[in-house]
């Protein structure tokens, strides 16, 4: 019901109060003007664009009946999620998956509070005190440094004796019981930080062009390097070079006013561009992406996901970038705060140990230290917070060059450190 308005549509005991009341505006609709006619299933429910990693940004339409099936697969994954749950929404809307999971909290008649600036994010966890929370690897390699300056100025033995569940509070709330993440890998060691805490992490992969989440750990079904067990919605084939092909009621038709027919297989399969495989279980494993495939000049193949990873868990790393297409060897790029915040000795020891198990064409021996701080506003990062590197390379391309020049004044089995000259963007 509605509550009694006066006539002239000013609330009482509101003298001055210019209020208009839901039952007079309603009143004022003239009876002989339709009513909207509301959207069918296969109407667009809304537009997204991709996050522009390669390119000028592409809009994705999706319609209402995609949008309902991406909720039920995600709750379907997640039966225990209910109405007291509460998640932040701390990613741009123009990432999908936070979008569906705003979306999911409404259909379970849960709670999802909007944080618009990142700096208040962990004083926001305290008052808010989610059960929910979805983010990107950086958001959780953040939080995951401010816990370590802040225990390093507490007494050694004084720190020893903090109870996991203290850090857990003060990091997460006093309620946190799922964290899921995606857009881009992260490390071993942050998965392992959090869990130690207590707190259920879990690894998901999807996509732009697929509304429904291409598969995704969960309470129930999970393993450690894995990015999920495939969504019975999604059909996915694994091709001879590796490529995900996908088809299902989630994917994406096309981008909006594009020529799309190269995207698809003459029977439906969108082609993801990403390198994978599929376990016997169903489980998913991503090895990289075909754009990140790098040709040297000896006509080496390489897919450098994994030695990202390993140079990206050095203590102070922020991004690391793999770069070779075209030239003899691969080098690094590692972006960090300050000059001193890595330490050389450890990166050199890791570069070694890492290299011991690599054959020679992907050894990594030259090193490029940044410490510009990458941002989308700076056009280092997409607004979903995934790294440009074509854009990085062109920026930092005389200090690659020079670190490529220095190669051939090294000595063998030496790994040579430099730092950029100058700040870019």
């Amino acid at each position: 019901m509605f509550p009694d308005a006066s006539s002239d549509g000013i609330a009482p005991n509101a003298p001055g109060e210019n209020i208009i009341w839901m039952a007079d505006a309603l009143r004022e609709v003239d009876a002989r003007q339709a009513l909207p006619t509301p959207p069918g299933a296969g109407d667009i429910a809304t537009i997204i664009y991709t996050s522009g990693t390669t390119g000028t940004p592409k809009g994705i339409p999706y319609t209402h009946q995609q949008c309902l099936i991406a909720v039920d697969s995600i709750l379907s994954a997640f039966p225990s999620f209910n109405s007291t749950d509460v998640a932040v929404c701390i990613l741009p809307l123009s990432h999908l998956f936070q979008r569906i999971i705003n979306l999911c909290t409404i259909a379970m008649s849960g709670h999802s509070y909007f944080i618009n600036d990142p700096k208040t994010f962990q004083a926001d966890i305290q008052h808010i005190n989610p059960t929910i929370l979805v983010g990107v690897p950086m958001l959780f390699e953040k939080m995951h440094e401010n816990v370590e300056q802040k225990l390093s100025v507490i007494p050694f033995q004084l720190g020893r004796l903090l109870p996991l569940s203290w850090v857990r509070h003060k990091l997460l709330g006093r309620r946190m019981r799922v964290m899921i993440t995606g857009s881009a890998p992260i490390s071993s060691s942050i998965l392992q930080f959090y869990r130690k805490l207590g707190v259920p992490f879990f690894e998901a992969y999807g996509m732009s062009e697929n509304i429904i989440p291409m598969a995704m750990n969960t309470l129930e079904l999970h393993k450690d390097e894995a990015v999920g067990k495939t969504f019975a919605e999604n059909a996915v084939h694994i091709q001879e070079d590796g490529e995900i092909y996908v088809s299902g009621p989630g994917v994406f038709a096309g981008y909006w006013d594009e020529d799309n027919r190269a995207l698809f297989t003459d029977d439906g399969f969108f082609k993801t561009g990403d390198i994978g495989h599929l376990d016997d279980d169903g489980f998913l494993y991503l090895t990289g992406r075909k754009s990140d495939l790098i040709k040297t000049s000896t006509g080496r193949r390489i897919m450098p996901l994994k030695i990202k990873e390993t140079l990206g868990d050095v203590t102070g790393v922020e991004h690391a970038l793999i770069f070779g297409n075209g030239r003899k060897h691969l080098v690094a790029m590692l972006q960090c705060k300050a000059k001193d915040s890595i330490d050389l000795a450890q990166l050199k020891h890791t570069i070694a140990a890492m290299n011991a198990s690599l054959a020679d064409y992907e050894k990594i021996q030259d090193v490029l230290l940044v410490t510009d701080i990458f941002s989308p506003e700076k056009g280092h990062l997409t607004s979903s917070l995934k790294l440009r590197s074509n854009h990085i390379e062109k920026l930092y391309l005389n200090d690659i060059d020079n670190l490529y020049q220095s190669i051939s004044t090294a000595l063998a089995g030496d790994i040579t450190i430099q730092y950029s000259s100058n700040l870019h963007g």
